[in-house]
């Protein structure tokens, strides 16, 4: 029996072992490979490291069960778990607008987003949504019961008891992630009288960190709304982002694939913004920024994505050369109650040491 005193973070250091000292001899996996920041590993010999981080004893192989009792556990902490040799099906992105318009619009939206995202692609899909509203988001059982029946993973921020929170949803398990993420910064006075605040957020992005969410094999990480002006904007070199304030050369969110700025309602200052976003996706990341739009007018600041310190897109259409060789195939589909970039085929670039 695998303990139950077992954590992520417990499995994350055993990932870290392995990279370090190898598989030994008689512990390679034989059907199944734990996928984790495109690297795969042994499930059943990093569960049993795990174990011995977590409770100073060693747990013999013999003890617990490969297949499906130890992938059912390593799922349940958000590992992705594949088929020994087989790769990973396509994967599509969806960053997705809705229209606030009252209860019954945004409703009516989510559905039909969700449903066009989804659409005749029969491969994975990650949606990623914007900041809480007042309908759409307010029901987070009905949220995933729509995301299950599209086959679908996601991250979005949903109405909580305990208040509005973005929450990570992966299509092989049944209920959202274990972290919870919470805005804790809104404008940039605020993040310059109150370090301790970044430093927070900071702290939150960190590896193993509540604001990294495991979702389709990758590390996708988030901001919430006004949370971005813990970057510092320099004014007089053209609102140039200068990083994080109070901590220079400090990254954000590092070695994730793609960062969620998820926002309520649509911001202001777009060149300032727009360098923050260029900034955030340096190094071959993704950004996707989403917010609720309450103008049909203006789709085009209620949904932008950046890749590589470029602007891939936004809703009113596809920014980029296509005849560039980028790991996506992007595409806008539009409606008047919704806006949707499809990045199709998102191929994240390998780590180092990546076999």
């Amino acid at each position: 029996m695998i303990p139950d005193r077992i954590t992520r973070a417990h499995l994350l250091q055993a990932l870290a072992h392995i990279d370090t000292h190898g598989v030994p001899r008689g512990r390679a996996s034989r059907h199944y490979e734990l996928l984790h920041d495109h690297i795969r590993y042994p499930p059943k010999y990093a569960v049993a490291l795990a174990a011995e981080l977590a409770t100073g004893s060693q747990l013999p192989s013999d003890t617990f069960g490969g297949g499906k009792e130890t992938n059912d556990f390593l799922r349940r902490l958000g590992f992705t778990i594949v088929r020994k040799g087989d790769s990973p099906q396509p994967l599509r992105v969806a960053v997705i607008s809705l229209r606030a318009a009252g209860a019954r619009v945004e409703k009516r939206a989510l559905r039909q987003a969700v449903a066009a995202a989804r659409n005749d692609y029969d491969g994975r899909l990650l949606c990623l949504f914007s900041g809480v509203s007042s309908h759409w988001s307010s029901n987070p059982d009905a949220f995933r019961t729509l995301l299950q029946r599209h086959r679908a993973s996601a991250l979005a921020e949903l109405s909580f008891p305990e208040g509005a929170r973005y929450v990570g949803l992966d299509a092989s398990l049944t209920d959202f992630l274990p972290q919870r993420v919470r805005q804790r910064l809104a404008g940039g006075s605020e993040a310059t009288r109150h370090p301790e605040r970044v430093a927070q957020i900071l702290a939150e992005c960190e590896p193993g960190g509540p604001r990294r969410f495991p979702l389709e094999g990758l590390q996708v990480g988030v901001i919430v709304c006004g949370e971005n002006n813990l970057l510092r904007s320099c004014q007089s070199e053209g609102n140039a982002c200068k990083g994080i304030r109070h901590h220079p050369g400090v990254p954000l969110l590092p070695g994730t694939d793609i960062v969620l700025n998820g926002a309520h309602t649509i911001m202001g200052n777009w060149d300032k913004i727009n360098k923050r976003f260029a900034w955030i996706s340096q190094h071959h990341r993704l950004l996707a920024y989403t917010t609720n739009n309450t103008n049909k007018r203006a789709w085009g600041t209620a949904l932008r994505v950046f890749y590589n310190g470029q602007r891939v897109a936004d809703g009113n259409g596809i920014r980029i050369d296509n005849g560039h060789k980028w790991p996506f195939v992007p595409q806008l589909v539009a409606s008047n109650d919704w806006r949707l970039v499809l990045l199709d085929r998102f191929t994240p670039p390998l780590r180092p040491g990546t076999p």
